[in-house]
């Protein structure tokens, strides 16, 4: 939770075919004091707005920045397909040192690949599961990109096979490199993992 002066929000659906991604933009039109922000699972007070099928609460009643909501269908882009889908978003809020919200509502049954790259986000993420799905939140001060790939899990999958602190962590990077030693005449060579 925290003071934000807009939420980023991508809520996904899913069908045989691909996704369709709906993006909203929630803030004040008119600048403004920062909104106290809940994202974390539990029952909140009466008294609050909500947003993102009620993933996202404020204290604050936002409004739709014009332009907003967009809607975008995926899973026919170069490398993409049903049940691989490729996340690129991008915001610049109105102020450079604004703190935004970057809040993404899974589609029913997908997860991050954190083995595809392009894999860029503005902070560690915030991952809640909830039923079947994933929430994931980040957060950032002024521009900020997040690009990822999910795939849809197999049948005899559940949320419950991931390690939800692992969904974001890039996989280690293992180099091998050939070393030559010249030792009192002797020549050595090795390969290995450095």
């Amino acid at each position: 939770m925290g003071y934000y002066g807009c939420a980023y929000v991508v809520e996904g659906t899913a069908d045989k075919e691909g996704v369709t991604l709906t993006t909203t933009v929630f803030g004040s039109l008119y600048g403004g004091e920062n909104a106290l922000f809940f994202w974390s699972e539990g029952e909140r007070p009466p008294g609050l707005f909500s947003y993102a099928s009620g993933t996202l609460h404020s204290t604050s009643r936002l409004s739709v920045l014009p332009g907003y909501p967009a809607t975008k269908r995926r899973g026919n882009k170069p490398g993409e397909n049903e049940d691989l889908i490729q996340i690129e978003e991008d915001f610049r809020p109105q102020f450079a040192d604004e703190p935004v919200i970057f809040h993404f509502l899974l589609p029913p049954r997908f997860v991050p690949c954190p083995n595809r790259e392009p894999l860029v986000t503005p902070s560690l993420p915030s991952i809640i599961v909830r039923g079947d799905r994933l929430s994931v939140t980040f957060v950032a001060t002024g521009p900020a990109d997040v690009r990822f790939w999910m795939k849809r899990l197999e049948p005899t999958e559940s949320l419950a096979n991931y390690e939800l602190n692992r969904l974001f962590a890039k996989p280690a990077e293992r180099s091998t490199k050939a070393t030559l030693e010249i030792n009192l005449g002797i020549v050595k060579f090795g390969f290995g993992e450095k």
